[in-house]
């Protein structure tokens, strides 16, 4: 019998989620609400890390980390050159340079070679890693260049919740994560997204910008903070991330086995060991020149 796979694997129209929002309703549904730092304690715990700030979007987040970073006007930032546009738009936003890094031919990871070229004539202020689909991208090698030149890692790991990189969940081996929980992220709240770091000093730099600068006057910040409603769907939705992650896993083996015995032209994108995607999306490549490939067989 065919079984459809479904699109999500949480149900919010089922008794017990809205049990949960009629019940657990706090007093205050702005980002200043007690269910945030709820949200954020079990944030914490789920990705083994000192500090989680929740934010208004993925976005925010990345703007955030750049300002935390004192990244300033003109200053050169290393990304990946198959990271997407929202990757982009935060860095143009903070008014730095966007310096693009080739990758490896056959994955998402960074060409060591022009990374080190890149590291040696631009003296970048960061890296911007991107596992793109959830696949992962950080290596030892990579950390370890980046260490070498003094020059902190963020990771955007807008599509990567419980990726592990390098054996380590993304965005933990960076100096910040940032995620996104948009609506079709694997832990979603609508819109919104958190920052992940286990530098005090950064999270509470990171907390005042996000929250109009402390409105102190010492600093400029902005209104980034998530509010209690989706706080709330979060906090319940992680609940079920480890199951969903798993069931992704078993989809994406299925269907790996479907393409490996029916097509020869495909193979996964390869990653590192000790590392494993999410499943975000199932990356596919060619396992021979598209030159040699008539459409007819594919």
């Amino acid at each position: 019998m065919k079984q459809k796979i479904p699109e999500k694997h949480y149900d919010d129209t089922s008794a017990l989620f809205q049990s949960y929002i009629n019940n657990e309703i706090y007093n205050k549904l702005s980002g200043t609400s007690s269910i945030i730092d709820t949200y954020e304690d079990k944030l914490k715990d789920w990705f083994g890390v000192n500090n989680a700030i929740a934010t208004s979007s993925g976005s925010s987040a990345l703007l955030l980390a750049l300002y935390a970073l004192n990244i300033k006007q003109d200053d050169n930032i290393i990304v990946s050159a198959l990271a997407p546009i929202p990757t982009l738009l935060p860095i143009l936003q903070a008014g730095a340079n966007i310096i693009f890094v080739d990758t490896q031919t056959n994955n998402f990871e960074f060409d060591l070679q022009d990374l080190l070229i890149a590291l040696d004539k631009y003296k970048p202020k960061c890296i911007i890693s991107v596992p793109v689909w959830g696949y992962p991208v950080l290596t030892t090698e990579t950390i370890e260049l980046a260490k070498a030149y003094n020059t902190p890692i963020i990771e955007d790991s807008a599509h990567a919740h419980g990726t592990i990189e390098n054996g380590q969940f993304s965005g933990t081996s960076g100096i910040i994560g940032c995620f996104s929980t948009h609506e079709n992220k694997i832990l979603s709240t609508g819109e919104g997204g958190f920052i992940l770091t286990n530098n005090q000093a950064l999270a509470n730099d990171i907390r005042i910008y996000s929250r109009l600068g402390g409105c102190d006057g010492s600093k400029i910040g902005f209104n980034f903070k998530l509010s209690g409603v989706q706080a709330l769907i979060g906090n319940y939705r992680l609940n079920d991330m480890k199951d969903n992650l798993e069931k992704r896993e078993r989809i994406a083996g299925t269907l790996l086995s479907l393409i490996n015995s029916e097509c020869k032209l495909l193979q996964e994108i390869p990653y590192s060991p000790h590392s494993k995607p999410n499943y975000y999306c199932l990356g596919l490549l060619f396992n021979r020149p598209l030159a040699k490939v008539k459409t007819t067989s594919i």
